[in-house]
């Protein structure tokens, strides 16, 4: 019998145990409630459209807008140049003088056949009127008055020819003295004493007036193909180090490609700029093409995808969502935006490390 209760009183202590068991992991077998996701703090800035231009950035060389290339007229030794290079001089002034001798002897010469053909003409002239009157008391055969007025002709024509030679030669001895076209700023001389010079090719010097400048430069055949160059598109010239620009526009755009660099020939037309001269190498930026209703995206909203995609995150009913976008450029700290955001939206700015398509998020600053 007290083995009976023993077995008894166990069993009891048994089942107590089990339900005590079952009582402390009922809480634990029932569904947890869901939590639910912290919102991400986040600063917004409202897609607003602007027009804004895109520009190209390249190098050019400066040059006079009423720049003169002084050119000499006739060939010979160069003797002297009377002139320091980078000063003011006056239209007239002489800069240069070639070798004088063989245009005065060319000169002289002219000049004695000119008297030899004044002589011929006066005797000519002299034989037709003693012709005349013989010929009408019938002295002399009408073919003999004939060949004195052929004669006289001949004389003027030789006259003629010969004064014209002299004119010539004058001019050329004139013209080994070369003098300032124009009033301006002379530049370096490219030819020493003692060197050629030949007419019309050998380039002795520029003389630059007084006021604005030009730019030359090129783009390349890609950039040019995707621009919408005007004549007055805006260009601004970097000089000093980058210290100080001066503004300009277009004025001639090449309409052919230089086949040997792959590049476009443009030129602009400067303001004066105090410090900027001819002959500087400085850096260019021309307006390529105005585009609009495109929008400024700061640069840290935008990210690249694994597909190289570019993506940017809008804030909407409580909830970030992506959106595909397509870029131009940059401009400053911005993005420009040309296609997938719409005006009013709110570009998420922050968090992009964090952040997701669809995650919840809480505008704390929106601008």
């Amino acid at each position: 019998m007290v083995e009976k209760a023993s077995h008894r009183h166990l069993s009891v202590r048994a089942l107590c145990l089990a339900a005590s068991v079952c009582l402390i992991a009922l809480p634990a077998c029932r569904e947890k409630p869901r939590v639910a996701p912290q919102a991400l703090n986040v600063s917004t800035v409202v897609a607003t459209s602007v027009d804004t231009p895109r520009y190209i950035d390249t190098f050019g060389e400066t040059s006079g807008l009423r720049q003169v290339d002084v050119y000499a007229q006739v060939s010979g030794i160069l003797k002297t140049f009377s002139f320091a290079e980078g000063a003011t001089v006056r239209a007239g002034d002489i800069l240069f003088e070639i070798e004088k001798e063989p245009y005065e002897a060319a000169l002289n010469e002219a000049r004695a056949t000119v008297a030899q053909a004044k002589a011929t003409l006066k005797k000519a002239t002299n034989d037709f009127e003693r012709a005349k009157k013989l010929v009408r008391v019938e002295a002399i055969s009408r073919s003999d008055y004939d060949a004195s007025v052929a004669a006289l002709m001949q004389a003027r024509a030789t006259l003629a020819a010969a004064q014209a030679k002299e004119k010539t030669a004058q001019n050329q001895l004139n013209h080994a003295v070369i003098r300032a076209p124009v009033d301006g700023t002379t530049g370096k001389s490219e030819v020493n004493p003692g060197g050629l010079v030949t007419a019309y090719s050998t380039l002795l010097t520029t003389v630059t007036q007084p006021g604005a400048l030009r730019v030359d430069f090129s783009v390349s055949d890609t950039d040019f193909a995707k621009a919408t160059f005007r004549k007055d598109s805006s260009v601004t010239v970097f000089f000093d180090n980058g210290k100080k620009s001066v503004s300009g526009h277009l004025d001639y755009i090449s309409s052919k490609v230089d086949s040997a660099t792959a590049t476009v020939k443009l030129r602009a037309s400067l303001d004066p700029a105090k410090g900027l001269w001819p002959g500087q190498y400085v850096a260019v930026r021309v307006e390529a093409e105005l585009l609009k209703n495109v929008f400024r995206v700061p640069q840290k909203a935008v990210k690249q995808k694994p597909d190289g995609t570019y993506a940017i995150y809008v804030a909407k009913d409580g909830k970030a969502r992506e959106k595909i976008v397509t870029l131009s450029h940059w401009e400053g700290a911005d993005w420009i935006v040309t296609s997938g955001l719409a005006a009013g939206e709110a570009v998420i700015v922050d968090q992009m490390l964090a952040i997701s398509d669809g995650a919840v998020v809480n505008v704390q600053d929106a601008k």
